[in-house]
Order: C-alpha cells, then sequence, then structure tokens
C-alpha cells in the first residue's frame, strides 16, 4: 500500500472547505492486527509474536465454522481465498502507523480516565490506544 497517493487523490477530489475522516486502529493496540475475528485475544500479538499469529491466523481462515468478516467475502458473498497464507509479517501488510488524534478505550468513566492516562505513556501508550482518526480537510 502506497498511502501518500491515496491521500493526495482523495485530496483531489473533496470540494474546497470538504473533509475525509479516516479511522484505523494502530498496530499495537489491542486489536491492531485485524485478526479479532480469527484470533480474539486482546494484544495476542504482543503476546505470541507474528510468526504464531500468521500461522494460527491461517490455519483458523480454513476452518469450515469460521464465519469471515465482510472484508473476507466477495461480491457473491463467498469467503475469499486465505490471504493469511501470502503474508508472514506485519509490515508485508503495509499498515499505516502513526500517532495523530488517538482514542483509548470507552466504557465506564473509571475505564476511560485510566485509559486516558495510559494512552500518553510514551513507548507503552500506544498498547493502550483503541483506534486513530486523521481528518483530511481541503481549505476553503
Amino acid at each position: 500500500m502506497e498511502p501518500e497517493p491515496i491521500l493526495r487523490d482523495w485530496h483531489r477530489v473533496l470540494r474546497p472547505g470538504g473533509r475525509c475522516l479516516i479511522e484505523w486502529f494502530p498496530l499495537d493496540g489491542p486489536w491492531g492486527p485485524h485478526m479479532d475475528a480469527l484470533i480474539p485475544i486482546p494484544w495476542a500479538h504482543v503476546l505470541f509474536g507474528q510468526n504464531a499469529m500468521f500461522r494460527t491466523a491461517e490455519s483458523i481462515y480454513d476452518l469450515p465454522e469460521f464465519v469471515p468478516r465482510h472484508r473476507d467475502l466477495d461480491e457473491h458473498g463467498n469467503k475469499k481465498t486465505n490471504k493469511w497464507k501470502n503474508w508472514s509479517s506485519f509490515e508485508e501488510q503495509g499498515f499505516i502507523n502513526d500517532r495523530p488524534d488517538l482514542r483509548s478505550f470507552g466504557g465506564s468513566p473509571f475505564r476511560n480516565f485510566v485509559s486516558s492516562m495510559l494512552k500518553n505513556l510514551p513507548v507503552i501508550g500506544i498498547y493502550f490506544v483503541s483506534s486513530a482518526i486523521v481528518e483530511l480537510r481541503r481549505p476553503e
């Protein structure tokens, strides 16, 4: 994935004063590798490592009882081929990871307060970010 040409094109098609909100889940967050449908353990990618995650995802995806997410279905609603067989690292997937508007976990006021404090810690703070939002805006 090449984000710069994509963002330039989005900026090009925005009308003056227009904006586009982009949300993603940082790789080091609890569900960062987008594997939660396959491996529903928060921070599993931190606990088990890349090789274990990719080989596990590859095995689970092919199980008949696995229910794929919409992004894993073709235009006819059939499960796409197993993409996890093609990757062995998160870098190969082309993730973008930055620190724009970081969102902590929601929930109770106490949980929200604690996660808001944790997300700002140096080095480990990104592990407590549930999502990040970037606004692409075209000036008037």
